[in-house]
């Protein structure tokens, strides 16, 4: 009796850090909530754990169409496909399910925002008036902050940093399974 008590103690502590071990999205190329200078190349993801070849991503603009990605590819932890055109000036959600090292599917998804300078007028080939020494005195350079996201920091509003949260409800019921057996089991002892 003493054992199977135990066993089942045993297992109420495994289980939810069972749950917990899910795999996550460590980094993503856009970065989250970030805003690009330019329509990216690639877009691409990085999560904490070996990621299976049938994990799979999709890309939305605000509207919500959908952006065609070329192959998707997946090697090791980081999983990876570029958009067959060029992405305009618009806010894009990154949508990806992936099964991890741990068999289980895993969604999740984030944003970046495509805001490039608009394109100027060719410069006309007329001379201009050199500026005035004062005017050159009080110029700076201009430096745009970066809004790229700290890697070290969390958010606790974005999607990633709730599916950190999420307990599957699966995990709770058997666990409350578990602690009706072992009280019943213990009832049935002592008489």
């Amino acid at each position: 009796m003493k054992r199977t008590l135990m066993l089942l103690l045993m297992m109420l502590l495994i289980i939810p850090g069972t749950a917990l071990a899910h795999s996550k999205l460590d980094s993503a190329v856009p970065a989250q909530d970030s805003a690009v200078a330019e329509s990216p190349a690639l877009i691409s993801m990085t999560y904490n754990t070996k990621i299976e070849k049938l994990s799979k991503f999709t890309v939305t603009n605000s509207a919500g169409d959908a952006i065609e990605i070329g192959e998707i590819t997946v090697e090791g932890d980081t999983m990876s496909g570029s958009p067959a055109q060029a992405l305009p000036n618009d806010t894009y959600n990154v949508t990806w399910t992936i099964i991890g090292a741990d068999g289980h599917m895993v969604e999740g998804k984030y944003a970046f925002e495509v805001n490039a300078p608009a394109e100027t007028d060719v410069p006309s080939a007329e001379p201009t008036a050199e500026p005035s020494p004062e005017a050159t005195e009080t110029a700076s350079p201009t430096v745009e902050p970066s809004s790229a996201p700290d890697n070290n920091s969390t958010d606790t509003n974005s999607p990633a940093a709730e599916e950190d949260n999420d307990i599957n409800p699966l995990f709770i019921i058997i666990g409350a399974i578990v602690v009706v057996i072992a009280v019943i089991l213990i009832v049935r002892r002592r008489k």
